[in-house]
């Protein structure tokens, strides 16, 4: 078994998990909901087996192209990215964007970031 990172992780995922439903559903998460989160069937189990690679601060997924919300669960910020690029659905639902992820690195100890979500217009959105 992997002995767990000292250091602070962060996790990018394609699929959310489901405690990105959750933090929707329980009005913990702010930002754009405009599609159901789609898990493929993850039971919410995933997170623990995160946990257990160490100390991890957030999570970042896509998958579902409009929704870009943020929301802390188990001490986890779990982000949602909305779709970017030219292709796919969801233009005519939600501007295509792209987050822009900045890690202050000063105390690798304690990690701290933060996130916006960038257009190409040179314009940004971050949930109130």
């Amino acid at each position: 078994m992997q002995k767990p990172s000292k250091s602070p992780v962060l996790c990018f995922l394609h699929i959310p998990l489901l405690q990105y439903d959750t933090v929707w559903q329980k009005k913990i998460a702010k930002g754009i909901f405009k599609e159901s989160v789609c898990t493929y069937g993850e039971d919410g189990s995933a997170i623990a087996k995160l946990k257990k690679f160490g100390d991890v601060k957030a999570c970042f997924c896509g998958h579902d192209h409009v929704n870009d919300y943020s929301g802390t669960w188990d001490g986890i910020e779990m982000v949602y990215g909305r779709a970017t690029g030219h292709a796919g659905y969801g233009a005519h639902k939600l501007k295509k964007g792209g987050k822009l992820i900045t890690v202050d690195l000063a105390d690798p100890k304690k990690i701290h970031h933060t996130w916006k979500t960038v257009f190409a217009d040179g314009s940004d959105w971050a949930p109130a």
